[in-house]
């Protein structure tokens, strides 16, 4: 199983790890000056008081240096770490990116896809995060401590003691609270991506609600995300405030006991001015780490709900895949295939039998519902749960390498085409595993009627598109569709109505191509345009998922 720690190996180069050792050498040199700074201080004043001739000039060089060398490693280790902090972030979301894209279809049909890339982004960023910077900050932070514990030892050992009973009490409060800090971190986490996804829905959805006037209709459900949210972050919040009021209250009496018992000292001849200058700058300096380490407590129970989510999504089961390789596609036989989503009272696809041939075009035809789209996705592999057998050139398609089927011998138009923020020409390009010359590109584009549109944009077909294609009409997505279909060159041609915001001449341009074509394919096309029927050699219709040539 894949999880976080096996995801940081993956990404431990010989570069990382130098760039690791580098930032920890940098720590320890930045909280070696940070901790002997209050140290020459304390004996600078002393000096001073002491010796009664002015000012040495040599702590001054020293305390100059110390403090250039300070602000150098501390602005070096801190570019270091956000860029280590920048490659795990993206390690993370990538692998986890990947993993879904083999996870099976079922289990995306209830997921929101933007609350599940806020969800992965959040969490990768906070994991890499604690793993880079709280790591190098907790060493640094244990070092100061250590330091500073020993500093104050060679001034005052009764200090030192008091100082040191105060750890316990930050321990234990830790074990008491660790469980329910775990607890409300993942509740408002939670609650924060569900407000955050129901907001992307109304705003990816921006022109329904504009077109039924729905700019209050959807309001309810909306605050009621937004109550869930703000009832999670008091509760969060008040706990937090809580443990960092432990925090603050633990260090303000340790303070006020330092300052009397050092203040004793002091009127008693017993500890010098720089000693209790050294001893308070250092109570500072100790509480600070020892609440740096508090904290990292309660962060570490923080981390560990992005921690366990991320690993939720790489124990998602993969969708089956074999190693028998295809070198085409001749005939799929569909031999008493049935397919039941999970969540259905009955099959929607119901033992089916069919057998498509290359040299024909098939013509799929029924009312919504009938199972036409979940019908070619198991055909596809895509559901893969299903009974019956698929024989692709009487192979069984569970025995296949369906990855490289696909990738090679497959081509589809989607009713709604996925175009990306790239060039015209990459988007056309996109998938196919040939070279492919501008001049046969420019062709397809002519023989589709895009050729015009192309040639009145400044940079033509290295025009830059977005992915959401606000700047094409559904006609000339549709034809940027179909041209790619044809150029990945594939045995079998899938075609999700094509025709749907297509010109009548485009419509006849389609028709005579598959035509010229059909020779060498297994061409199916989804749709009800009648039109097509002249194409078709075989119609095939379903009806609640039991088909009928026609």
């Amino acid at each position: 199983m894949t999880t976080i720690k096996t995801l940081i190996k993956e990404k431990l180069s010989t570069k990382v790890v130098i760039l690791i050792i580098c930032c920890f050498f940098l720590y320890i040199i930045n909280w070696l000056c940070v901790s002997a700074t209050p140290f020459l201080i304390g004996k600078f004043i002393d000096d001073v008081i002491q010796t009664k001739i002015g000012i040495n000039i040599f702590y001054i060089y020293i305390l100059i240096g110390l403090l250039v060398l300070d602000i150098v490693s501390n602005y070096i280790s801190n570019i270091l770490i956000t860029r280590l902090t920048s490659k795990f972030t993206f390690h993370i979301s990538f692998s986890a990116l990947q993993h879904l894209k083999k996870v099976k279809l079922e289990h995306f049909s209830q997921k929101n896809a933007a609350e599940i890339s806020q969800q992965i982004s959040m969490d990768s960023d906070h994991v890499s995060e604690f793993l880079i910077s709280s790591v190098f900050q907790s060493v640094g932070s244990l070092l100061s401590l250590v330091l500073c514990v020993f500093f104050t030892f060679q001034v005052n050992t009764n200090l030192a003691i008091i100082i040191l009973c105060f750890v316990p009490i930050y321990l234990a409060f830790y074990i008491v609270t660790r469980k329910k800090i775990f607890e409300l971190s993942f509740e408002y986490s939670e609650s924060q991506i569900k407000f955050f996804s129901d907001m992307n829905h109304q705003l990816s959805n921006i022109k329904i609600i504009k077109i039924n006037a729905w700019y209050n209709t959807l309001n309810p459900k909306f605050k009621k995300s937004f109550q869930q949210l703000y009832e999670t972050t008091m509760k969060y919040s008040k706990f937090a405030y809580l443990y960092n009021s432990v925090d603050k209250i633990t260090n303000s009496i340790l303070s006020i006991i330092i300052i009397i018992y050092g203040g004793y000292l002091l009127l008693h001849n017993q500890l010098s001015i720089g000693g209790f200058a050294i001893i308070n700058s250092y109570v500072g300096m100790i509480n600070g780490s020892v609440s740096y380490f508090f904290n990292f407590f309660k962060s570490y129970k923080d981390v560990s709900v992005s921690k366990e989510r991320l690993e939720n999504i790489f124990l998602l089961e993969k969708e089956l895949n074999h190693q028998r390789l295809l070198k085409s596609i001749d005939t799929i036989a569909i031999e008493n295939v049935s397919y039941q989503y999970p969540d259905a009272p009955f099959p929607i696809v119901n033992g089916v039998h069919h057998t498509f041939s290359k040299g024909n075009i098939y013509l799929l035809q029924g009312g919504n519902g009938s199972g036409k789209s979940t019908f070619l996705n198991v055909m596809l592999g895509l559901h893969s749960d299903y009974n019956g057998e698929v024989k692709y050139n009487g192979v069984e398609m569970k025995e296949l390498d369906l990855y490289h089927m696909r990738e090679h011998l497959v081509s589809m138009v989607e009713q709604e085409p996925m175009l990306i923020s790239d060039t015209i020409l990459n988007n056309l390009t996109l998938g196919t595993q040939h070279d492919i010359s501008d001049d046969v590109v420019h062709d397809y584009c002519k023989e589709f009627g895009l050729d015009y549109y192309i040639q009145s944009l400044p940079e033509q077909l290295h025009h830059h598109i977005n992915h959401s294609s606000t700047n094409l009409s559904g006609g000339q997505k549709q034809k940027l569709a179909l041209i790619r279909c044809f150029l990945k060159e594939a045995d079998l041609l899938i075609l999700d109505e094509p025709t749907s915001a297509l010109d009548i001449q485009a419509i006849i341009n389609l028709k005579e191509y598959l035509l010229s074509i059909k020779q060498k394919k297994i061409i199916i096309i989804v749709s009800h345009d009648e039109r097509l029927n002249s194409i078709a050699d075989e119609t095939v219709e379903f009806s609640h998922a039991a088909l009928q040539s026609v």
